[in-house]
This record gives structure tokens, C-alpha cells and sequence, in this order.
């Protein structure tokens, strides 16, 4: 009814947009101000106003490159991966850790405070410790030049609060069934910017603001 305006966003996972694009033209018709959205691809937009859309983005395929970069230039300092710096295995499975690292907000540095705390086990201590490395090392390859979608998500928390794009706008967040501390930050940093936030989560019934949903229970992500 008002074509012109603040956006209106749908902000849905990323295998979701395509048929929430499709669902929205569908009930709506063509519209200037509905948006399908995913975390990602809202951080483009604020990143365009930023400036940080100038960075590359980069996918795991890249990341692995990098990765094995930095384990080839710094092979000596390792303690556990040097024996397996040659084998292709590993760096799958670091990528994958690092990935869960960044999504969880944990840096380099923590992983070092929990190496060297009491009552870690030698072999633990020595792994986190050549994450550590690994970690430090992805992360300086990354900077200013490539962006992970990882990456993506700190730049949103980071800048929301300055963007037009955001200012007015009224978003409806669809189709998660739990959030990242990583995205947990950005949404509220959206929150804080627009005028108006709904958020629908997938429950099977009312949680209490006090109550301790079951960890085993399939809805215990959204419920938590």
C-alpha cells in the first residue's frame, strides 16, 4: 500500500531465501520495499554503505589455500600438527573447528588462556596451542583483503548502528531454529537500529523467561 518507504525485511537462513523470495512475490506482487534477506547477504548491504564491500569474498575452498599456507610457513612451530602438515585430512578438520571458533566468538587468544590453564591435558594443550597458530595465521591472511561469512556477520554488528539502509526499517526474522553467539550479536545490533523487530522461532509450545528447556528436545535451540 506504501510503495515508497523504510525497507521491509524478511530475515531468514540462507537455504531459505530462494523460497522466501518466491513465497513473498507470490502473496505480495512485485514490491519496492520487501526484501528476503539472509544474515550474509544483510551484511553486504550494510558493508556496501561501509565500505568493507571492496573486500573479496572468500569460501572454504580459499580458506584451505590459505591455511595450508600458513602451515607450510610456520611448520616449525607446531607441536602436534608437524608430522601432519603433508597429509590433506587435517586441514579439513582445523577448518571446520576454526569455522565453529569464529561462530562462537572465540579468538586465538582464548584458545592460548585455555591452553595454558590448569589441569589441561599435555596432548590438548599442545593442539590448542597449534590452532592457536593456525588461527592467527588464517586470520592475517584475511585481513583487509578477504571476507568470510563468518567475518561478514562481526562487520554487521559492527556497523548496523550507522546505517541508513537500516534506519526505519521494520524486519521479521523467520525460520531459525536457534542462533550463534555470532549472530546473536549482529541481530542485536539490527535491533537496535530499526524501528520495529518480530521474530518467529519454530516451539512446540510457550517457554517461561525462567525456564530450562530440555537439551535433548528437538526445539531446544530456539527454546534456549
Amino acid at each position: 500500500r506504501s510503495p515508497l518507504g523504510p525497507p521491509l525485511i524478511l530475515l531468514v537462513p540462507e537455504q531459505m531465501t530462494q523460497a522466501a523470495d518466491r513465497a513473498l512475490a507470490a502473496r505480495f506482487g512485485a514490491t519496492l520495499r520487501a526484501q528476503t534477506l539472509s544474515f550474509r547477504r544483510l551484511a553486504f548491504r550494510i558493508m556496501q554503505e561501509a565500505g568493507g564491500a571492496a573486500r573479496t569474498a572468500i569460501d572454504d575452498a580459499g580458506k584451505k589455500m590459505l591455511l595450508y599456507k600458513v602451515a607450510r610457513r610456520r611448520a616449525g612451530e607446531f607441536r602436534v600438527f608437524r608430522r601432519l602438515k603433508e597429509g590433506g585430512g587435517w586441514i579439513d578438520a582445523a577448518l571446520e573447528w576454526l569455522t565453529e571458533c569464529k561462530r562462537y566468538r572465540v579468538d586465538a587468544g582464548r584458545l592460548r588462556e585455555t591452553a595454558d590453564g590448569a589441569g589441561v591435558p599435555p596432548v590438548l594443550r599442545d593442539k590448542l596451542r597449534d590452532l592457536a597458530l593456525l588461527y592467527e595465521g588464517l586470520e592475517a591472511e584475511l585481513a583487509g583483503k578477504f571476507v568470510d561469512s563468518e567475518d561478514s556477520l562481526a562487520l554487521l554488528a559492527r556497523h548496523a548502528a550507522e546505517s541508513r539502509f537500516l534506519a526505519g526499517a521494520k524486519v521479521w526474522v523467520d525460520g531459525f531454529r536457534g542462533f550463534t553467539p555470532a549472530e546473536l550479536a549482529a541481530l542485536a545490533a539490527v535491533c537496535r537500529r530499526v524501528e520495529e523487530v518480530t521474530v518467529c522461532l519454530a516451539l512446540d509450545r510457550p517457554y517461561r523467561a525462567d525456564e530450562d528447556p530440555d537439551e535433548l528436545s528437538l526445539f531446544y535451540p530456539a527454546a534456549a
